[in-house]
């Protein structure tokens, strides 16, 4: 069984079992800036829904991007954590068609815990801050 992570899309929040080769239970909630808030705690509601617990996962699946700076650091920390504390695999997919199905495929190939990085899509945004009058 794989957790399936996507905060890349704004103000949405997708997080998902996958057993086999399909995605077989999946949250989405509304976010508008919230992740940090809600991801946590859907992937709690989600183990609970399904009677299943984090210590039976075989690897994590997260859209790095493209997407927001923070939402999508804010997902993929998130599973970089629990693969690191997990010590499974995390594969970091790009968003698009059959994400899944080839994210599924690369992370059969990986073995051991490696850090997935952010995938932005284009240079950071970064402004002068406003003068306060």
């Amino acid at each position: 069984m794989y957790l399936f992570i996507n905060t890349a899309v704004q103000q949405k929040i997708t997080v998902g079992l996958i057993r086999s080769s399909f995605l077989s239970e999946k949250i989405i909630k509304p976010s508008k800036w919230q992740e940090a808030e809600k991801l946590l705690s859907m992937i709690n509601q989600l183990f609970r829904k399904n009677k299943s617990k984090l210590e039976n996962l075989q690897g994590v699946l997260v859209v790095k991007g493209p997407g927001g700076f923070t939402s999508l650091r804010i997902g993929v920390i998130t599973a970089n954590t629990i693969g690191y504390s997990l010590n499974i695999p995390v594969v970091g997919i790009r968003l698009g068609d059959k994400m899944i199905e080839k994210g599924i495929d690369q992370i059969k190939k990986v073995k051991t815990f490696k850090i997935v990085e952010p995938y932005y899509g284009r240079p950071p945004n970064i402004t002068k801050p406003k003068m306060k009058k």
